[in-house]
């Protein structure tokens, strides 16, 4: 479908506007509803000015002629007035009806006229109305279908992840009232982006623990800090260490309050 899209888009003849196509997504769709729907905004735009200056021209000739009209039956009516020699003319009780006017030999042609052009202003304002929904359809449409994408590139990659909420979002955006729906989709996602970042954050985590390398402590063996040597003959009190002190029994028994057993009788 992509090589052929600036065909589609150009070729008016070989692609008229109710021939049938389908999308690489399965869909089918008219060749005026993809072109509507690739259509950019600035041509939109342009397209809008063109159809609003119709609808001004319209609605112009509409005033035009019914200006026309009303000043045909106030001439009217005061011709009858002066007439019957009243000083005012006299509109009928509840004025003229709509066939009254038609079936007027002189005023008939100018409410047709008026009639006919009120359709077609009417008409045209339908046509905008339907062109401009469409067009904010296919807009809607197509960045919801980017932004399921980035979601499921995100969180849903093998299929095994957590889904788009497409119905969870748009009642987001409606209760919110957002019209940018990047934002939208932004605090929407952000608690499954939370808990992604965590996942991924202690899978790290993990996979460095592995890494790190331990040291290997032999099953029921301990290490020990060996013990200092004792006290040495010829060893002075200031040429000891409290190593030493430590290390020998008797300055041991002698700390522990313990009388040396020559001493004791």
């Amino acid at each position: 479908m992509a090589d052929r899209t600036y065909e589609i888009l150009t070729d008016r003849v070989k692609y008229p506007d109710d021939q049938e196509i389908t999308l690489v997504s399965g869909e089918k769709v008219t060749v005026k509803e993809f072109r509507d729907g690739l259509m950019p905004k600035s041509d939109f735009t342009k397209q809008s000015e063109t159809w609003a200056k119709k609808e001004r021209d319209l609605q112009a000739n509409v005033e035009g002629l019914n200006g026309q009209l009303a000043a045909a039956i106030q001439a009217r009516e005061a011709a009858a007035a002066a007439l019957n020699g009243r000083a005012a003319p006299v509109t009928p009780e509840g004025g003229y009806t709509e066939d009254q006017l038609l079936n007027d030999p002189v005023l008939g042609p100018m409410m047709k006229g008026l009639k006919a052009a009120t359709e077609r202003l009417q008409s045209h304002e339908e046509r905008i109305k339907m062109h401009e929904d469409t067009w904010l359809k296919n807009q809607y449409t197509g960045q919801l279908a980017n932004l399921e994408g980035r979601w499921n590139a995100r969180f849903n990659e093998d299929g095994k992840g957590v889904p788009f909420d497409k119905k969870g979002f748009l009642d987001r955006v409606i209760e919110t009232g957002t019209t940018n729906l990047d934002l939208a989709f932004d605090a929407f996602s952000r608690p499954a982006e939370i808990e992604r970042v965590t996942k991924e954050a202690e899978a790290r985590g993990v996979e460095r623990g592995k890494a790190a390398r331990v040291p290997v402590v032999p099953i029921g063996r301990r290490s020990v800090r060996p013990r200092p040597e004792g006290i040495k003959d010829g060893d002075t009190v200031s040429s000891i260490t409290d190593d030493q002190v430590l290390g020998d029994e008797e300055m041991q028994a002698a700390l522990r309050g313990e009388l040396p057993n020559e001493g004791r009788g």
